[in-house]
């Protein structure tokens, strides 16, 4: 049995169609199926992406709430993963920590967890929560000691380099082929305070 050690976790259509793409190799097929503990609501995929096996995680719905939900049957079912990957969209962080703009198509690698949503509700404004003991903590610190490899001028070309070719390769699937970068003119940044319609 492959040691299942990495899920990744996303809930839009687009999202799940390239990381699918991705795998190298699904490891449930022609009817075998891993399984899952009694009374995991979840539906996953496994396979291999680059050498490490995965566990996709279909989210039923948006939100934190869905993402909660989902991330604890998958521990039930999952026992020794070590890396969960939240794949989507980077609401909230137009630029980065450095002052650059965000744009469509840029991969963004978080350090931290910040839950905004967590706080006091008042007639004029919502307050969140930020005392010690009401925040999300640290990541442990061989995941920290990784993302400070990821940051390193070396593994960073690296890592563009094998994106680059990602890319290439899953634009070359079908249904992928029309996939490409609309250029700057189509990449647009609304307000902060812009309401969207969901």
């Amino acid at each position: 049995m492959a040691d299942l050690r990495d899920p990744v976790i996303r809930a839009l259509l687009i999202e799940r169609n390239a990381v699918e793409a991705s795998l190298e190799e699904e490891y449930e097929a022609d009817g075998f199926s891993y399984g899952k503990a009694a009374g995991d609501l979840n539906t996953y995929t496994i396979g291999r992406l680059c050498n490490q096996n995965v566990v996709l995680v279909y989210m039923p719905g948006m939100g934190t709430i869905s993402a909660a939900t989902v991330a604890a049957n998958l521990r039930s079912s999952f026992e020794r993963i070590k890396v969960g990957i939240v794949v989507g969209i980077c609401g909230g962080a137009p630029v980065t920590p450095e002052g650059e703009e965000i744009l469509l198509g840029d991969i963004v690698i978080s350090t931290s967890v910040v839950q905004t949503d967590f706080g006091r509700q008042y007639p004029n404004k919502f307050i969140k929560k930020e005392a010690a003991e009401d925040t999300i903590g640290r990541a442990n610190p061989e995941i920290r000691a990784f993302l400070e490899k990821l940051s390193g001028h070396l593994v960073e070309g690296r890592l563009k380099s094998k994106i680059d070719i990602s890319l290439t390769q899953i634009c070359e699937n079908v249904g992928f082929f029309k996939s490409r970068y609309p250029g700057p003119e189509n990449d647009i940044l609304f307000p902060a305070e812009y309401r969207h319609k969901y």
